[in-house]
């Protein structure tokens, strides 16, 4: 039959199941990402990392942001790099009768939706910190590698089969001594002098991906 006390636990055995240790930060690696659409007939801004998952249709999918427009109290990001990915809507191959049409693939939509005088405006607060252009100048570190091989039936329909991919390349946009405290709004936004056209007419799928390091309390 057990004993109805219980000797208390010491300070000491309670510090050592503390759950939270005060006064102790970790540092993680974990960049902060956010996709949006981009329309076929082109648009002149958008907006990056101002609704977090689970609001305005947003998904883990689309953003892993967990506050809007700012990181949450107890955590500072600390940035280090910007990456622009897109992914057109246009089909990577295809096939037709000779000759194909031009101006309607993967690759066009890639240089039209990078080019074209795109740029880039990092603001943190009410200040901007960031104004690069274009676009291609803040490649992505991960794409699709593509692979292919051509067959041609002729002479009866001379069907021809042809692949198109295209993404960013270069060195990788490095930021360096930017550092974006809790609470602290911020924005990545892309502008475009006039509308431009993806000559697919499909709509395509562009994002941000901030490179760096979270600083957050130990629980």
């Amino acid at each position: 039959m057990s004993s109805p006390w219980k000797p208390s636990p010491t300070v000491q055995q309670l510090r050592q199941a503390n759950v939270s240790v005060n006064g102790v930060k970790e540092i993680i690696w974990q960049p902060q990402y956010d996709f949006a659409q981009y329309l076929a007939a082109g648009q002149q801004s958008i907006k990056f990392f101002q609704s977090p998952a689970g609001a305005n249709g947003k998904t883990q999918a689309d953003t892993n942001m967990q506050a809007a427009g700012q990181f949450p109290a107890g955590t500072l990001f600390a940035l280090t790099g910007i990456e622009i990915p897109f992914q057109s809507g246009a089909s990577i191959y295809t096939e037709g009768a000779a000759p194909i049409a031009t101006g309607a693939s993967y690759a066009d939509d890639v240089n039209a939706a990078l080019g074209y005088g795109a740029f880039l405006i990092l603001t943190i607060g009410n200040k901007p910190y960031l104004v690069d252009a274009p676009l291609e100048m803040f490649p992505s570190s991960g794409r699709l590698y593509v692979s292919s091989s051509i067959a041609i039936a002729l002479p009866a329909a001379e069907t021809v089969g042809t692949f198109s991919y295209a993404a960013g390349a270069g060195m990788p946009y490095d930021v360096t001594g930017l550092y974006i405290p809790s609470n602290q709004n911020f924005d990545v936004t892309l502008y475009w002098p006039a509308l431009v056209p993806l000559p697919s007419g499909k709509a395509g799928r562009i994002g941000c991906r901030l490179n760096g390091y979270i600083v957050r309390n130990v629980q």
